[in-house]
């Protein structure tokens, strides 16, 4: 049976296509609100996709984007979920044959957002904490900080025949559902056996805005929602052939359930563009605004340019 929890061997992402969803701060009051429902973990599944070489339990159903594109375009799919301000991914990708871990750190380190700090330009942190072994595969065990804001851990693996990035953002292994996370992630070698699942049908349908939540403008919040995962949309044969370019306003609220609902076009383009912001929308994966101690509902401006 493969080997299940990651072992530290030593001790120890600006919106390309939503410029108008910033990373902001998770403070004190959200971190409040994390540990106060971070206790109970029910309703945890184990997750092991069709053709991928691990197994993890997830809060719930996660969303997968088989063949995304985004800021992490050089791998190949993500598989995302989200529960109580934590954003869990899995990122993966072919290894190739000579491939280094370092290979995918770096891609990973020149993705995360930059912002302006007066004439300066700064960078997102990502700091080595040291080697980890799991079902002896050697990783890498990682402290992000997007914007200097909002911290989370990345591991790094090489599989078999696959790389891994296994992130949790709004928390670390002091959040027990993040440690229950991590707890659970295995690898297997090649030949051995693995109850696998089918996700070609895990994209989750869309959010129902509901009727009694108090939707908020950002600046009535404490702190604006985060980007987690996001992707670009995909660009139509049809858009192609047409000539068409530009960009697509969507007016959405981002649910303190962490989904992305009541999704309005403001400025559209046709040619299957209009569809295909949405779809990008709809798999946003993002920790959530918070007022007051709370998670709270944001209505937020998406904005998604498409260039052939």
């Amino acid at each position: 049976m493969p080997q299940t929890g990651i072992r530290l061997i030593a001790s120890l992402a600006v919106f390309t296509s939503l410029v108008s969803l910033p990373f902001c701060a998770v403070n004190a009051q959200t971190e409040s609100v994390v540990e106060q429902k971070a206790e109970q973990q029910s309703g945890w599944s184990l997750f092991s996709p069709k053709g991928e070489e691990f197994s993890v339990r997830l809060p719930e159903t996660p969303s997968v984007t088989p063949g995304a594109k985004g800021s992490l375009s050089y791998f190949e799919r993500s598989y995302a979920g989200y529960k109580d301000g934590i954003v869990y991914v899995i990122y993966s990708a072919k290894k190739g044959k000579d491939a280094k871990l370092g290979y995918f750190v770096e891609q990973f380190r020149s993705q995360l957002p930059k912002w302006t700090s007066g004439n300066d330009v700064r960078s997102s942190e990502l700091k080595l904490e040291g080697p980890v072994k799991l079902n002896g595969f050697k990783g890498e065990r990682h402290r992000v900080k997007l914007n200097d804001r909002v911290d989370g851990v990345v591991i790094f693996f090489l599989g078999s025949n696959r790389a891994y990035i296994v992130q949790a953002m709004g928390g670390d292994e002091r959040v027990s559902a993040v440690s229950q996370f991590y707890n659970s992630f295995s690898l297997r070698r090649k030949g051995e056996p693995f109850q696998e699942m089918d996700t070609t049908k895990s994209v989750l349908p869309s959010a129902a805005l509901p009727p009694d939540d108090k939707v908020f403008d950002g600046k009535e919040v404490t702190n604006k929602a985060v980007a987690v995962v996001r992707l670009s949309p995909r660009y139509t044969s049809e858009a192609r052939s047409l000539g068409i370019k530009g960009k697509v306003v969507l007016k959405a609220v981002l649910l303190s359930a962490g989904r992305v609902a009541g999704i309005q076009v403001i400025e559209g383009l046709g040619a299957g563009l209009n569809e295909n912001a949405i779809e990008a929308a709809e798999l946003m994966r993002f920790i959530p605004a918070s007022k007051d101690g709370r998670f709270v509902s944001q209505r937020m401006q998406l904005e998604f340019y498409f260039d052939y």
